[in-house]
């Protein structure tokens, strides 16, 4: 369950903001961690169920956000290094994403405007695209802080394709889970074709 260390931050985030009256929501520890949220979600959604922590929803109604609170105040965990690494081994082994490689597209239309921070990585992508009734439509796509550090990574059109893994690697994104949440982004990408790949 702790192979990753996400796990133990958020259940320190919790216990510290807990400590002060405050209970975080996904959002809250997404935000003081600066990890995608879907992340986030996956190991609260852990630690709920191994009762590490309690989910409370205030307002009981769908799309409201659920408050967590640590279970116990005292809490000692031991680690098993050697168990620890067979499991991630295999995780990292599953994937069939390691074989594949990836540059961005020749913007020749131009169908994609890119829209930047002030730290000159990506915010949002906005794709234009023709109906078939020749009517052009833009689709935004805001990018989410993993994502568009992955995009400050991405090989431009005249240079060597590079796999996703390391991108990754260039971009700081060494979690198994983190990644996996990239997949479906990229796959995003190569629908509105602003980037192409290739299998090894």
């Amino acid at each position: 369950m702790f192979a990753n260390d996400y796990c133990l931050k958020i259940l320190l985030i919790i216990y510290q903001q807990n400590q002060k009256n405050i209970f975080p929501c996904a959002a809250d520890v997404s935000k003081i961690l600066d990890i995608h949220i879907t992340t986030v979600s996956k190991y609260l959604e852990l630690l709920t169920k191994f009762h590490f922590i309690n989910k409370d929803q205030i307002f009981n109604k769908p799309g409201k956000p659920s408050y967590y609170k640590t279970q116990i105040d005292d809490l000692t965990i031991n680690l098993e290094f050697s168990l620890m690494a067979k499991k991630l081994d295999k995780m990292i082994q599953k994937p069939k994403f390691q074989n594949v490689l990836i540059r961005e597209k020749p913007n020749l239309s131009p169908r994609v405007e890119y829209l930047f921070k002030n730290d000159g990585t990506i915010k949002k992508l906005i794709v234009q695209q023709k109906t078939k009734a020749k009517r052009i439509i833009r689709r935004n796509i805001v990018l989410s802080n993993i994502e568009s550090n992955f995009m400050k990574y991405l090989p431009y059109p005249t240079m060597e394709f590079q796999s996703f893994t390391d991108i990754c690697n260039n971009a700081g994104i060494y979690d198994i889970i983190t990644i996996k949440t990239l997949l479906p982004f990229l796959k995003k990408l190569e629908r509105y074709n602003i980037v192409e790949i290739k299998q090894i």
